[in-house]
Order: C-alpha cells, then structure tokens, then sequence
C-alpha cells in the first residue's frame, strides 16, 4: 500500500494542481479526464474490470475536443468510416468520471489550479470568489495588446526615470479597494461573448465596459532587476498602424472615466530621469478629477492614473537596450486582474509595463511550493523554503506535481505501459493520494 494514509475509494472531492505555463486550462482537464477514468483512485474496480482492451483503448480517445492543435475529435475520427465500424464517442464518454476546475488560469499563468472530481465539481464554484494570491514580474517600457508577453507591442514607452522607490512610492494607490478596468483580452463577457472575441475579430462593444470594484488586500515589491540580469525581451510581434487604431477604438469603450464618462485624454510632459538626470517625455492625464494637470508629483504620491491613460511613443528609445523588471505579490479578491495592476502600475510611474511571470501561488486553501498542513500548523514544511513577503505566511494543502502526471499521460497517450509499485499504484497515482486534502475543503 503506498506510505500515505488511504483515504475512501474511489474518491471524489477536490485537490490542487500546480498548472505549467502554456497549456490552457481546457486542455488540462480535457488530457486528464481519459487517465483519472482508467484508474481505480477514481473508479470502482468491478467497472474497470468490465472495461475490455478495445473499449479502454477507444476511451482513451472520446474526449469530447481537441486538447492540441492538429488533434482530432471524435466526430473526425469516424470521418469515411462506414455506418457499422463508427465509433459511439459520445455514448464511449460516458464512462468518463465527472471533471472540472475551479476558474482558470491564462496559458501564460502557471500555478495553483483547483480541480474537481465526482461530486467535488459540486464545490467548484466556491472557489470562483475566494481570496488569490500572485506573484508576478514586469517588464517596463512596453506594452502589448494582452498586457502579457503572449500579445504584441501596442506602444513603447520611456523607462529610464523608473527607479524601486518610484515604484514603491506608487504601490499604494493600489492597494485597498479600487476601480479596476478589465483588459481587452479577458473573459468578461458583454451580451454573452467574452471581451477576448471582440479584440481579436476587431468587433465593436456594444457598450462601454464599467470598471468594477477589486480589493487588493496586501501588495508588495519584491524585486527589481536591471537588464543584463533577467532573460526577458520585449516581444518580436508588432501591431500594425491599423490594428492600433482599431485598438484605440475598443480602448475608447473600455478605458473610460468612471467619474466623468468620457475618455481620457493625455498629453507628455517632460520630467528629469532620476538615473541620468536628462529629460524624458512621460504620458500625463490633461485633466485630473478636478480639473488639475496630473504630473509627475501626483505619482510620487503613490496615486495611479487610470488604466485607459495614454503614453506617447518614446521615439528616442533604444529598443536594443532591455528595460528593468519587477517583481510584486500580491493577494486580491476575486475578479482581480492581475495584468491589469502590472498595466496600471507602469502608467503611474510615467511608463509602460506588461506580464512576463505569472503564478497563482495561493486559492482558497491550496497553495503552491512550501506550505504547512492546515490541520497540522506545526508539521515541518514539504519543500523548498518560504521565501519573504506575502508568501512566507501562507499555509496550506500542498498541489499536485503537474510534471508527474505529464510523464504518466505521456505513456498512457503513447499505449505504453505505466510502471507500478508492488501494491499496483503508478508514481502519479501515489502523487495524487498524498496530496489528496485529509479532511474537508472550504474557500478562505
């Protein structure tokens, strides 16, 4: 038996998993939904029993969708096949045990990932609105379509003036209950479709996008790296002259003053770089809240100008010269836009910024890396160390090692055998139990 203690079988509940960077969340589940259905950690042992070699074989591909590009449905399987030899992909899916996750996570993003099994997808939900915790890391001078590495450049910015103690200086803007204006690229829906379809087929919003209230309860600088010392580079994709104005379009919609209704307008300014002492052009609201010109005092004040400023192209950038990164955690409620904190907080520093990192490194009570186990606060740690800030505090139940159950679905996509234990558990099987939840799981 493996050397944890054997919770009920088959189980049914939640767990975390520690998501990698690429994949979508659609992916994930949809990949593991044909191994968890062959294995008895899920499934009662006379049912595997009565599943024969073909009819496992044929399971192991009725998923409903692609989960990459170039894969088949199972509706394409059956293509040119004659009445008698077509597969029933849907009647084949029903074997599948029930599975689901609770929110996603951008491709991009890597880190916590709760998942739902049997009646635990009942519980999913749940964790749609408790408390998450990131970290992330900026790169300033650039902001992409996405405000992530994965979009492309939409403006340049200066960078030079951008110092720690600026931008600690503007961290508290941020911080407490705030306006938060959604990216383009998000998954908030407006009459049923997300804002992402709209920016990608270049539709216009049938109406302008609200900013909506956001905590942030705790936010921190945890890093600054100057270039050479980070590997990151500004993206090699490039808006068009067209799509930046048809850009500008949906930002008019999206980024408007909730106070006054209308767009922003900006202006630059210029303002002495704190490293060279030289003058660099920063973008400035034209009217504040009470009419004021907003410059580079009010952002020193720690008060960020809103998401949908504009920032006058640096023409004078040397594009080959790598700006700083920064590194923040941060715990929000839900709806949070952690891209847009990155965003924001670029433009208040008289900058740009856009997501080169990002980790949930907290949900509700599972927690990435190093943590302790809720029902046992002084049971030693389980892996690395607690680094400092926000996440040297957080306890939590411990998430699924991704790579593990990579290797195994590897093989299982590949008919190759799994390799087991003397008691008949696969190492993924073995992951899974121990760091299965010892007892009941409720958001914080």
């Amino acid at each position: 038996m493996p050397k944890t203690t054997m919770p009920p079988l088959p189980l049914q509940g939640i767990f975390g998993l520690a998501k990698p960077s690429g994949p979508t969340t659609m992916s994930i589940v949809t990949r593991l939904k044909p191994l968890f259905s062959s294995s008895r950690l899920f499934v009662e042992q006379d049912k595997l029993d009565s599943f024969s070699a073909s009819k496992q074989k044929n399971m192991k591909e009725a998923y409903p969708g692609p989960t990459l590009p170039g894969e088949l449905t199972g509706k394409d399987r059956n293509k040119g096949k004659g009445k008698g030899k077509r597969t029933n992909w849907k009647k084949l899916s029903r074997n599948y045990i029930k599975i689901g996750s609770g929110g996603t996570l951008d491709p991009l993003a890597d880190g916590v990932l709760i998942i739902g099994i049997g009646s635990g997808t009942k519980d999913l939900s749940q964790f749609l609105h408790c408390t998450k915790t990131y970290r992330t890391t900026g790169l300033l001078g650039c902001e992409t379509d996405s405000y992530d590495s994965e979009g492309a450049i939409a403006r340049l910015a200066p960078w030079k003036h951008v110092t720690r103690l600026l931008l600690l200086s503007n961290l508290n803007g941020f911080r407490g209950e705030i306006l938060q204006t959604p990216p383009i690229y998000s998954a908030l829906k407006i009459e049923g479709r997300p804002l992402y379809e709209y920016a990608r087929q270049n539709i216009p919003l049938p109406r302008p996008v609200e900013p909506r209230k956001v905590t942030i309860s705790k936010l921190e600088l945890t890093g600054y790296t100057e270039s050479p010392h980070h590997p990151f580079k500004y993206p090699s994709k490039r808006l068009t002259p067209a799509e930046v104005e048809e850009r500008n379009k949906v930002l008019k919609l999206v980024a408007s003053d909730p106070a006054s209704g209308t767009v922003t307008e900006v202006e630059s300014q210029a303002v002495k770089d704190s490293r060279t002492g030289g003058e660099v052009e920063v973008g400035v609201i034209d009217h504040g809240p009470g009419g004021e010109a907003v410059s580079e005092q009010v952002l020193s004040e720690g008060r960020p100008l809103p998401g949908g400023a504009e920032v006058v192209m640096d023409k004078s950038s040397d594009e080959a010269e790598i700006p700083p990164t920064f590194e923040l955690e941060m715990t929000v409620s839900s709806g949070t836009y952690v891209r847009s904190v990155v965003h924001d907080l670029g433009i208040s520093v008289g900058s740009v910024a856009h997501v080169v990192v990002l980790t949930r490194i907290q949900q509700g009570q599972f927690v990435l890396g190093s943590v302790r186990d809720p029902a046992s606060p002084s049971s030693p740690t389980t892996a690395d160390a607690p680094g400092e800030g926000i996440t040297a505090g957080l306890e939590g139940w411990p998430c699924v090692d991704w790579g593990i159950l990579e290797k195994a679905l590897l093989k299982w996509e590949a008919d190759e055998e799994i390799e087991v234990d003397e008691d008949g558990w696969a190492e993924w099987e073995l992951e899974i139990l121990n760091k299965w939840p010892k007892k009941s799981v409720s958001q914080n």
